[in-house]
């Protein structure tokens, strides 16, 4: 009869440690995943300047972003960014990489960062984006480049102009 008290008060012992182990224990659920979708059109330059003769760039730019994020919230800021683009890059095609930050506020704050690819076929600019702060963010970049007045890409080589679309993205954003 002891042996079967002692076998009764270890096992009660272990199944009160259990549920207070339980208790303690963070829930194993990832943070929520939210959308945001911005329209931009930011300045941007070139350097040496996107021309017929293939050459890498340098470039950089920033400008006016806003943005709805859902859940629902409107966000306005600046979004700065900065990259270099392949070797063979010239008026009708290129590609390259790059990093971004835009700076948000509305209901709320937010910096979202990160790094995108892009593809160009002539003036239309295409790429994936990855969130920096969540690496299972992503999203893209659909945007256009609109040349200074007067840098014609074939006479005057383009060092600047400004950048217009979209850019979306969804992850643990906050």
């Amino acid at each position: 009869m002891s042996g079967l008290r002692s076998a009764s008060r270890v096992t009660v012992c272990l199944l009160l440690v259990a549920i207070a182990t339980l208790g303690l224990a963070p829930p194993a659920h990832a943070a929520p995943q939210s959308q945001i979708y911005c329209s931009l059109a930011a300045q941007v330059t070139f350097s040496p300047g996107l021309s017929m003769t293939p050459a890498a760039q340098s470039f950089s730019g920033s400008g006016p972003i806003a943005c709805a994020r859902k859940p629902a919230s409107a966000l306005t800021g600046t979004i700065s960014f900065t990259g270099t683009t392949s070797p063979q890059d010239a008026c009708a095609t290129g590609a390259g990489s790059g990093t971004f930050s835009a700076r948000l506020a509305g209901t709320a704050s937010l910096t979202l960062t990160g790094r995108f690819t892009f593809l160009r076929e002539g003036p239309v600019v295409d790429g994936p984006v990855t969130l920096t702060d969540d690496d299972s963010g992503f999203g893209n970049l659909h945007t256009v480049l609109v040349p200074t007045p007067g840098q014609t890409c074939l006479s005057t080589p383009v060092t600047s102009g400004v950048l217009t679309g979209a850019l979306n993205a969804k992850g643990t954003i906050q």
